[in-house]
């Protein structure tokens, strides 16, 4: 596909987005933008959101000229495809959640007896992670 019209670009890109919607994820965003000014002349970005509050997850794509786009939508899908699920990418927010709350009692002094039931939780939620995903 190195000759590609709009018509076939706004298929995939809309594409990109449904499989990125069908997986579950909030706002999922396909852009396509092809310039002149700097090396990179042709960039897809793939954007989503794990939950309502969690922050954009970003990947970007580049071609050098415009018959490489179809190599950037191919390389798109295949990230798209390797993404882990939802419930294992919210699973992996949270314990980073948790490990920063807990990186922050320490620095803050906190009372060990606070920071061991969370260093048991994290410990057993790692373990189940573990356990359900071999």
């Amino acid at each position: 596909m190195t000759n590609i019209n709009a018509q076939e670009l706004h298929v995939a890109i809309k594409a990109l987005q449904a499989r990125l919607k069908s997986r579950d994820f909030i706002d999922p965003e396909v852009t396509l933008s092809v310039s002149t000014k700097d090396w990179r002349t042709t960039c897809i970005e793939v954007s989503f959101k794990v939950r309502d509050d969690s922050q954009y997850t970003y990947k970007s794509f580049y071609g050098d000229d415009a018959s490489l786009i179809s190599d950037s939508l191919v390389e798109a899908h295949v990230y798209i495809e390797g993404l882990k699920s939802k419930a294992e990418l919210e699973h992996e927010e949270f314990m980073a959640m948790l490990g920063r709350v807990m990186d922050r009692a320490k620095d803050l002094g906190m009372d060990e007896h606070f920071i061991n039931p969370l260093t048991d939780m994290m410990k057993r939620l790692a373990s189940n992670a573990l356990e359900h995903h071999a």
